[in-house]
């Protein structure tokens, strides 16, 4: 297993039959392809669980007091 840490967002083009994503780690480029079909399920999950995640550790940042009176 590798891990690749990603500096900036990758490239993205549409066309019909799929998406072909390019991102950049170490000076290295790394190509992927795959059917439009998995992007928009990939894109949808990640957004669920990115949500879900920011909810969570936001909660625990941000303790609301009981408001004073003026």
């Amino acid at each position: 297993m590798c891990v690749v840490f990603v500096q900036e967002v990758p490239e993205v083009e549409l066309d019909a039959s799929g998406a072909s994503i390019v991102y950049r780690s170490g000076g290295q480029a790394y190509p992927r392809r795959m059917p439009r079909s998995l992007w928009r399920r990939f894109l949808e999950s990640e957004i669920r669980r990115l949500n879900a995640w920011e909810r969570e550790h936001r909660s625990e940042v941000v303790a609301m007091g009981k408001r004073l009176a003026h």
